[in-house]
């Protein structure tokens, strides 16, 4: 695809966006992501224009451009995203990832396009590029699944392929190759599977089972399976180095979800099974999930639901859907979704959802991702790994000089030298985007708020050593590999 072309589609794609922009627009930012055929999203943010200070850009809240967000799925810009994305792949380099598109307005034109066309630019992103670890985004929601369906699709080069890609996509591996039909012949043994689980999680079918009795009656339980595969069911089989959860139906296997660890492949059965079921999705079941979250104030006559905020399971299923590509079809058929922007100060009482087809505007999530996110937080969590304090080279070790200063730009938390004798704290008041900076030739010494969240009110915290730390280096953390 050459420059001229691709200049010419983003033409069509920025003069689309320009006319679902609410009133007093000035900037937009849209970012575009997308891995493989299942999985893409759509944000836009930026400014209102302020009549005060025209021309000038001011950031606004997360929730400015929503109105806009709620009209791209019936736009009708994804069809023309995805024939930039396929039609920009390059052999061996293969397709980006993500598309950040800024758009400015004719402020001073009675209308949008009334110049001609609107003014843009635009940043394409590849996977070579990505730190997969350190972007939340991405790892919350690329599944093997995607990160295979990719490099199927768009095939690349090694030295384009970075090795947390190249791991993610193997996971799927087992899903591809899996067949069903040694495991009707020769089906796994319970204690077999549970002899290969990690250390904490010896009782986690049975604490799966748990959580299906309290919700199902004792002859749908049967819908759950360890290692062996029945019509109607969903199953939980051992594929090393993987663990994938199948559904059996009519003999033949209809889904295989493949995940690197077996926890969280037994809440997506076990999601699925409740939901499947028809299992009734209340107001209690949403706050288990992490959905809703109650607000309580006798004193000020306040008691309501409100959904969670944006690190909640609520506020992550916002952000993903609000201009999500409705599910069509089987995905559709298959599951049953919730709006989720009524359930938002909905009276503090009891109350019953009625799942049905997915909304044509606003956020949503199906009902399997509910009861999903219900199993986990019931389910028994890994073991963290053991390590000898004391054997050599067990935590990166650093002697800090005195005089020696750390920074950190952290949340509103208890100061560190309140427990330390030896770190002395200074800090000053910062706005903006959390960060972290490291000073030449000195440990690193994170915030207690780590991972940093992207607030606007931090403290730019200063620790100076003033003290030897010698038999005090516990307090300091393993830093990052990437400092």
């Amino acid at each position: 695809m050459t420059v001229s072309n691709v200049d010419e589609r983003l033409n069509e794609i920025a003069s689309l966006l320009v006319h679902i922009m609410p009133e007093c627009w000035e900037q937009a930012h849209v970012v575009y992501s997308a891995v493989g055929a299942s999985f893409e999203a759509v944000t836009i943010g930026g400014g209102l224009a302020d009549p005060g200070f025209l021309n000038e850009y001011n950031r606004a809240s997360v929730g400015s451009m929503r109105e806009a967000e709620e009209l791209v799925p019936v736009s009708g810009v994804y069809e023309l995203l995805r024939e930039l994305r396929s039609r920009m792949y390059e052999e061996g380099r293969g397709a980006w990832w993500r598309m950040v598109l800024i758009v400015r307005c004719h402020a001073d034109s009675p209308s949008p396009s009334a110049e001609g066309l609107p003014q843009w630019k635009v940043k394409f992103e590849y996977p070579q590029h990505i730190d997969w670890r350190d972007d939340d985004f991405w790892r919350e929601n690329i599944t093997p699944a995607a990160a295979y369906e990719d490099l199927t699709m768009f095939p690349r080069n090694a030295e384009n392929i970075p090795a947390w890609l190249e791991q993610l996509a193997s996971v799927h591996v087992p899903a591809v190759d899996f067949d069903p039909q040694e495991i009707l012949r020769s089906p796994q043994r319970e204690k077999h599977l549970t002899s290969l689980l990690p250390a904490g999680l010896e009782e986690l079918f049975s604490a799966a089972r748990r959580c299906l009795l309290e919700l199902l009656p004792p002859e749908l339980v049967d819908r759950f399976q360890i290692g062996r595969l029945a019509d109607g069911s969903w199953s939980v089989i051992a594929a090393p180095p993987s663990w994938l959860a199948v559904r059996m139906d009519e003999g033949g296997c209809t889904e295989v979800h493949a995940f690197a660890k077996p926890r969280p492949a037994v809440a997506f059965a076990v999601g699925a099974v409740l939901a499947e079921a028809g299992t009734e999705v209340n107001s209690s079941i949403l706050r288990a999930a992490g959905v809703l979250s109650k607000e309580k104030s006798p004193r000020k006559l306040i008691n309501a639901w409100t959904l969670g905020d944006y690190r909640s399971n609520a506020g992550k299923a916002s952000r993903r859907t609000l201009a999500a590509a409705r599910p069509k079809g089987r995905a559709a058929a298959r599951r049953r979704y919730v709006e989720l922007w009524p359930l938002h100060n909905r009276p503090g009482g009891h109350f019953v959802c009625r799942p049905g087809p997915p909304p044509a505007k606003g956020a949503f999530v199906s009902t399997h991702e509910i009861f999903r996110w219900h199993a986990e937080n019931l389910l028994p969590q890994e073991a963290p790994p053991t390590v000898d304090p004391h054997a050599e080279n067990a935590f990166p070790r650093e002697m800090l000089a005195v005089g020696m200063e750390l920074d950190a730009y952290v949340g509103r938390r208890v100061p560190l030298h309140d427990r330390h004798p030896v770190l002395q704290q200074r800090y000053a008041w910062h706005t903006g985007r959390a960060s972290i900076s490291r000073l030449p030739g000195t440990a690193f010494l994170p915030g207690l708020s780590w991972p940093f969240l992207p607030r606007s009110d931090f403290f730019h915290r200063w620790w100076r050593a003033f003290g030897d730390l010698r038999d005090r280096l516990a307090w300091l953390p393993p830093r990052p590999s990437d400092l």
